[in-house]
């Protein structure tokens, strides 16, 4: 039975676990903390766990404190809201939500029925006073980052400092089954068979008009020390006879001479394994060879670059601080060291014209023919997700965004919907041509099938050459793909 229950929902829809569960190393870090005060910690995770309620029959109990939900904005929010109905039907222990979306409309979230007290930020220190706090039977007044409700009227507290998190001690693996996530397939990591992902750093110092951290990091960097980085690779490849390391931190190569002492200790410990981190265009273009040479031959094997879109237009007002130039220059330098590398792109910004998304297609185009093993991820429909720059541009322009837990819900990045801030013509073209470039470049993508480039290359240069979108028998190849991982699913449900 357990204090705290914390509650991860499922990302995707359905009813399925996933087939590809990330560690939900959020809540281990807010665990770290729990257990060190000697609480008893319970994880639920839909993500893998389809029988959850039955976990929930065994571990809520009259001495259950509080539970805890994390959640981004879209589909997660509805699980969590279901897990909360359930609670409140069971018990009159308060409900904390967390994570991203409550993170960023922290008042807007606490102002639901099913939500208690909110966390803004990071939680591992907050989170502790508030469980402190109910147990006593006290206010939580003096607790930083925290919103709540006190006979129907809504407190909050302001934000406190960054924690550091080189305070943290060793994550509690042991209350996850740790090999359901390691099995996982990784796209970063096609060549191997057991990843295991590893958070070593919090917020980034740029100004990406779309992204979260400018709202909840404040453009601050703070990172895990390269010795301490070290240690838990070494430990965890040994005690989980992993082959691959998967860096999720925001920003892994903010701090060069960090990443040179990473690097450097795991060949002086002779740590045999793969790697894979996401890394800025604007730093790689500046990264002399034996840099590069010392990122190979340390394990680094696939890098993964944000390049959005092709047009310097819309690079200028998305605040991406990247050239043209750089893209193509790095492009030729993991060539040239055989990386593998996976690239970014996006459609659908505000202001956004066809020209700019041809744009976006021939730097794609040209991405393969200089380097054929360069991947690409989307392009992806950017949706305005609340608290980042572009959604405020996006609010001028006539967006009308949701006003309730519950319908932040129901938008997430498989919205459809034609958004005011794009012409309905262009927006039906938009989503036809990224439909076939997208679903083209997926198959290559697939261990095995890289030989299918050809036909990325051929229909995208017949978009961006004649305008032609024509026929798309890749949405019968993606719809038959996906009836096969449907029944994958429900045989991995019935198992």
């Amino acid at each position: 039975m357990a204090d705290i229950i914390l509650f991860r929902p499922k990302i995707s829809k359905g009813e399925a676990r996933s087939l590809s569960p990330r560690l939900p190393l959020g809540l281990l870090f807010i665990c770290q903390i729990l257990l060190k005060n000697n609480y008893k910690v319970k994880i639920i995770d839909e993500e893998t766990n389809l029988h959850w309620l039955d976990d929930l029959d065994r571990e809520l109990n009259d001495s259950t404190v509080c539970v805890g939900i994390s959640s981004m904005t879209g589909n997660q929010i509805l699980g969590g809201l279901r897990f909360a109905k359930i609670i409140k039907g069971r018990s009159g222990i308060p409900i904390v939500w967390g994570g991203l979306h409550a993170s960023i409309l922290p008042e807007e979230t606490v102002r639901d029925d099913l939500v208690d007290i909110v966390v803004r930020g990071e939680g591992e220190e907050s989170f502790l006073k508030i469980v402190t706090a109910l147990r006593r039977g006290s206010t939580l007044s003096d607790i930083p980052n925290v919103w709540w409700k006190e006979n129907g009227k809504i407190y909050s507290n302001p934000k406190d400092r960054f924690i550091d998190l080189n305070s943290v001690s060793s994550l509690p693996y042991h209350l996850l089954d740790c090999e359901t996530y390691i099995r996982a397939k990784r796209s970063s990591h096609p060549n191997c068979k057991r990843i295991f992902d590893l958070h070593t750093d919090r917020g980034c110092p740029h100004r990406c008009g779309f992204c979260y951290n400018i709202n909840v990091n404040q453009c601050k960097w703070r990172g895990l020390a390269a010795f301490s980085i070290v240690e838990q690779i070494e430990y965890l490849a040994k005690k989980f006879s992993l082959d691959g390391i998967n860096f999720v931190g925001d920003n892994l190569f903010v701090d060069r001479k960090r990443v040179v002492d990473i690097c450097t200790e795991i060949i002086r410990r002779g740590i045999r394994i793969a790697w894979h981190a996401d890394c800025r265009i604007d730093y790689f273009a500046k990264y002399e060879d034996s840099f590069i040479a010392l990122l190979k031959k340390s394990g680094c094997n696939v890098l993964t670059f944000g390049i959005e879109s092709g047009s310097p237009r819309i690079l200028d007002l998305i605040h991406k601080d990247i050239k043209l130039d750089e893209v193509f220059r790095v492009n030729e330098k993991l060539r040239k060291y055989g990386l593998g590398v996976s690239y970014h792109f996006m459609a659908g910004f505000p202001e956004e014209t066809k020209e700019d998304l041809l744009q976006t297609y021939k730097v794609m185009l040209k991405l393969y023919e200089q380097y054929p093993r360069a991947n690409f991820l989307g392009p992806s429909v950017y949706t305005p997700y609340p608290g980042t720059p572009l959604y405020y541009k996006c609010i001028e322009m006539g967006f009308k965004a949701p006003q309730t837990l519950e319908s932040w819900a129901r938008f997430d990045w498989d919205e459809k919907t034609c958004l005011p801030f794009i012409d309905a013509k262009y927006a039906k073209w938009l989503m036809k041509s990224v439909n076939v470039v997208k679903s083209t470049n997926m198959a290559k993508r697939v261990p095995g099938l890289q030989w299918t480039g050809f036909w990325f290359k051929f229909r995208t240069k017949i978009i961006v050459k004649f305008n032609i979108i024509g026929p798309q028998p890749e949405e019968y190849l993606i719809h038959f793909v996906k009836i096969a991982v449907t029944i994958a699913k429900k045989i991995l449900k019935a198992k």
